[in-house]
């Protein structure tokens, strides 16, 4: 028979609390990924605060005027780069609606197998042929973007 004492203890006891359908709801968790992602985030700006201070030191050497003028200069010299990858955007595009037609075509599965493999032999070397373009056109327009600032640089 249970006592006064463990009457006593079992009311006062509180039971767990209920969500709106009825069920009992769990513990909320200690950490949630959005708080530790801030405390990866900090943890990240504090390991980069020498070399983001650095480069503020450097930055601060660089006069206004030149990096408005790498500005000025960079814009004009991003037309061939991103002309290059809209067409390179549209070869490829139509190299591969051209593969799902010969495949929707194909009769058997090592047809299929053959189709696929013809068209990465085929075209690994156009593949190449775009990134070998577009690092040209990328360095390119480096070169341009950064004249400013060597141009500033040699004068002091």
């Amino acid at each position: 028979m249970a006592t006064t004492k463990d009457k006593t203890a079992a009311k006062s006891k509180k039971p767990a609390k209920k969500s709106a359908a009825g069920t009992a709801r769990a513990a909320p968790r200690a950490k949630t990924a959005a708080t530790a992602s801030r405390a990866t985030a900090r943890k990240t700006e504090k390991a980069n605060a020498p070399a983001s201070e650095a480069m503020a030191s450097k930055r601060s050497e660089i006069p206004a005027g030149a990096m408005n003028l790498t500005d000025t200069q960079a814009v004009p010299a991003t037309a061939p780069v991103n002309a290059k990858l809209a067409d390179i955007a549209r070869t490829n595009m139509n190299a591969g609606l051209e593969l799902a037609c010969d495949l929707a075509s194909a009769k058997s599965p090592m047809e299929a197998m053959r189709l696929g493999l013809a068209y990465w032999y085929d075209n690994i070397g156009v593949f190449r042929a775009q990134a070998q373009e577009l690092r040209a056109l990328s360095a390119n327009l480096v070169t341009i973007a950064n004249e400013p600032i060597r141009e500033s640089a040699s004068r002091t």
